[in-house]
């Protein structure tokens, strides 16, 4: 029922102001669905609550955050931006870039950095190792936070690609300690050896060695990361990257279908997207089995509540309350279809099994 805003004749639903339709009888008709729990209706004050969200989720201490958090930071505007950096479609950058992420991919460099080179501007400045740097006294969990301690200027847009290893570093330094109880859990204790599986990855398996940053951050840990994905390039299968106390592993495939020798310690999904793919309902199911913590992110406070709808379906439990993630991407989203807030690892929420 809701059509592209580039459509002619689009406007927004006028309560929420969050999809678009291209003629009051389509808005009318998408009121009502034939499954309840579908129709605009049963969502209209969902998404109206979404939408009050930009401003916090535009909050950001960058420089060029107003820009690059505005409603209307469409793709051109993201190309101008990146170029102005001198970024675009560079290493690591081509995966913002919407035309070459699905379409050109990055040969893994296990030194650090992609073989295409960099400039000054680039990510590899993220990767060098010549400044010492101690483990952060405290977790750090926020962008500021984070800059002042590796010692970037707030003009960087480093941010967009490193809110990957960082969301993962915010799990595990601050919400895995913490159990439903609100009891510590020792976790990220002195030489300790943490195992994390990395669920349905896809570009993230493309950017292997800027999980280092993770090593940096928590030196006095042995982490031990197997990255599991369906669409993980064929000549990534099986390969294991050491870098420092960083141990990578990828494996292509289903992530109930795999057997593994270590059960891990927590499970993450960046950008997860629980209800959009069928095959989650297999790994939900076993998850439920094993009670591993998981904890996943998403676009959306849409897609999150979507994510609870198969959990509670099936009988395996639900999600925790939604929480905005500090190091989600500085770069807004923009979408044809619908004009919520829309940024990558937005939200984060944690699987709450069934008693």
């Amino acid at each position: 029922m809701h059509v592209s805003r580039s459509f002619t004749t689009c406007f927004s639903s006028p309560t929420c102001h969050a999809v678009f339709y291209c003629s009051e009888t389509c808005r009318q008709q998408d009121l009502v669905h034939p499954f309840d729990d579908h129709g605009h209706s049963a969502w209209c004050a969902k998404m109206a609550a979404y939408m009050t969200c930009s401003g916090e989720l535009g909050r950001l201490p960058f420089t060029y955050a107003t820009e690059t958090t505005a409603s209307d930071f469409d793709e051109h505007k993201l190309r101008l931006f990146l170029e102005r950096y001198g970024i675009y479609n560079v290493g690591y950058w081509r995966h913002l870039c919407p035309q070459t992420q699905s379409t050109q991919k990055i040969r893994l460099s296990l030194v650090g950095v992609p073989d295409e080179g960099s400039n000054k501007s680039s990510e590899s400045l993220l990767l060098r190792t010549s400044d010492v740097l101690v483990t952060p006294p405290v977790p750090l969990q926020s962008w500021t936070a984070y800059y002042k301690w590796r010692g970037l200027e707030l003009d960087s847009p480093v941010a967009a690609v490193l809110q990957f290893p960082l969301t993962v570093y915010y799990i595990l330094s601050t919400l895995l300690p913490v159990c439903d109880a609100g009891e510590p859990q020792e976790v990220t204790s002195q030489d300790r050896e943490l195992r994390v599986h990395l669920l349905g990855v896809e570009q993230e398996a493309e950017m292997v060695p800027l999980f280092a940053e993770l090593g940096t951050l928590l030196q006095h840990m042995k982490l031990c990361i197997s990255m599991v994905g369906p669409t993980l390039s064929k000549r990534l299968h099986g390969k294991v990257i050491e870098m420092g106390n960083v141990k990578v592993s990828l494996h292509r495939g289903l992530y109930h279908k795999l057997s593994s020798d270590s059960p891990p310690d927590v499970i993450i999904g960046l950008n997860a997207g629980l209800a959009a793919y069928p095959t989650w309902v297999d790994t939900l199911t076993a998850l439920s089995r094993s009670r591993t913590p998981a904890y996943f992110t998403d676009y959306c406070q849409y897609s999150c509540e979507c994510s609870r709808l198969p959990l509670e379906a099936l009988h395996l439990g639900t999600i925790s309350k939604v929480e905005i993630n500090p190091f989600r991407s500085p770069l807004r989203k923009y979408c044809e279809e619908h004009d919520m807030p829309w940024y990558s690892n937005a939200f984060v929420y944690h699987l709450v099994y069934v008693s």
